[in-house]
């Protein structure tokens, strides 16, 4: 259930903002459980022995005043990831992430002009999560908290968001001589496909 996810960024500001540590907790331990979502629902004995004594830690680490310090790591840990997924896959002899996506999605080979075009959309997701990294960075050392999470924790995520809607437009106007999905039906697609990267 990847729409779980939205709650994370969403408890984070707010605990920002109100400086609850309840809400530091809950925002992290959130986070943790997305992480082991796919584990979880499965009822791995592993996963939930982990979500247990990690949200034990977690409330440790907030009781001890150091919450706020630990939500500042996933707005730039969760895009370096990223782009070293985007990234790892534009290597010689690897194929592009995105071209891996199209593909699983397409559920055929892609033509040789989208080949060419998922391999620029993946590079272009590189650059938007590492200028999102430095950004989350750059906003950690010197933004005030509530500015931080202002960008780092809604803004960033519009990006995001921006982002993949205007390259889907894009791709369905400069390619439409190809058969396209809806949106509401490509991100169904997209939730269900399981990419090896």
């Amino acid at each position: 259930m990847p729409w779980l996810a939205l709650g994370y960024p969403l408890l984070a500001h707010l605990a920002v903002i109100l400086d609850e540590r309840w809400l530091q907790w809950l925002a992290l331990a959130w986070l943790l459980m997305v992480s082991l979502s796919g584990a979880l629902l499965h009822r791995r004995p592993w996963a939930w022995i982990v979500f247990i004594l990690g949200s034990a830690a977690l409330y440790a680490l907030v009781t001890m005043n150091h919450g706020l310090y630990a939500l500042y790591v996933p707005p730039a840990l969760i895009p370096a990831a990223l782009f070293i997924l985007f990234s790892r896959s534009l290597r010689a002899g690897e194929t592009p992430l995105v071209t891996n996506v199209a593909t699983a999605i397409r559920g055929e080979p892609l033509p040789p002009d989208l080949l060419v075009y998922t391999r620029h959309v993946t590079q272009l997701w590189c650059a938007v999560c590492l200028a999102l990294f430095i950004s989350a960075v750059t906003l950690a050392v010197w933004a005030s908290p509530p500015l931080w999470s202002l960008m780092t924790n809604i803004v960033h995520y519009l990006v995001l968001g921006a982002v993949f809607v205007i390259e889907f437009a894009y791709r369905r106007i400069r390619f439409r001589h190809h058969e396209h999905t809806g949106l509401l039906q490509y991100l169904r697609r997209l939730a269900q496909t399981r990419i090896r990267p």
